[in-house]
């Protein structure tokens, strides 16, 4: 895998419960958009939105808002991991 490259594979891993928790962008196609502030955030629907625009974003994925609020809460349930 080159430098800065995304291993889908692996990352999803994270989220193979039915709830995507990983959304991933880059290559001109992204899994997300610029309505979904409340599951990307600001940033990650910013990001979604810019490659679907067809700017030129270096590939990557964002991680649900609500697993990220669980994790900094202390409280990662099983589902997330």
């Amino acid at each position: 895998m080159s430098q800065g490259a995304v291993d889908k594979s692996s990352a999803a891993k994270a989220g193979s419960t039915s709830t995507q928790h990983v959304f991933f962008f880059g290559g001109g196609k992204a899994e997300g958009n610029g309505k979904m502030k409340d599951v990307l955030g600001g940033k990650g629907a910013g990001l979604a939105e810019m490659t679907n625009a067809g700017l030129p974003v270096p590939p990557g994925f964002t991680i649900q808002t609500e697993a990220c609020r669980e994790y900094m809460r202390g409280a990662l349930s099983p589902r997330w991991t």
